[in-house]
């Protein structure tokens, strides 16, 4: 289910312009996941990046200007149908918020210490991929029901073609032994006669 081949690609949504640099930072310094970040500083700037681009993962400082609620951020990403994964980055002490998200459909939380900004790349590229292997089930089973259906539908046009005429579009000799063979056991089975007539 992976977006595409290159770097991770994470979009940061963080006005916090303490916090912002270091992690950002983090996230660069990162040689065995190679990262391309892009930075939102509001949520609505966040949408329209995310309308113009694919990512891998939404990573989202806890705190927001202009009164967003990451509760209102989560709803407004479903409503829009978006399924990155996202995941909070809460201050030490503010886990009750954290698990609040993850009911609104955060898909995990980063506490922001010394230790886990410093494991930040590898923590995330986790993430996603727990996320990807949780939906991988569900996406490969749609995938299979989308082929089947369009197999019996080759399948359909397949026998309609072995049993009709290609110039003619009528029945072929092929339609009429299978035919005689259905009404002659049917007659046997309900002992009824059984009359042709070629012309």
């Amino acid at each position: 289910m992976a977006k595409d081949k290159g770097p991770f690609s994470i979009l940061l949504i963080d006005s916090d312009e303490i916090s912002s640099p270091h992690i950002r930072e983090q996230l660069a310094e990162s040689p065995e996941h190679p990262t391309h970040l892009d930075l939102s500083k509001t949520f609505l700037d966040a949408l329209e990046k995310i309308k113009r681009n694919r990512y891998h993962l939404i990573l989202a400082n806890g705190c927001f200007q202009n009164g967003d609620s990451m509760k209102a951020i989560l709803d407004e990403i479903h409503r829009r149908k978006i399924t990155t994964p996202v995941v909070l980055m809460i201050s030490p002490g503010e886990e009750a918020k954290a698990h609040g998200a993850l009911k609104s459909g955060a898909t995990a939380y980063v506490v922001k210490t010394e230790e886990e900004l410093h494991d930040l790349p590898s923590r995330l590229w986790s993430i996603y991929r727990n996320y990807e292997l949780k939906t991988a089930p569900q996406a490969l089973e749609d995938e299979i029901i989308l082929q089947s259906r369009k197999l019996m539908e080759v399948n359909g046009k397949l026998r309609e073609l072995s049993i009709r005429d290609e110039l003619t579009g009528l029945y072929n000799h092929r339609y009429l032994q299978e035919r005689l063979v259905e009404e002659f056991t049917r007659a046997v089975r309900y002992s009824h006669p059984l009359s042709c007539i070629l012309i």
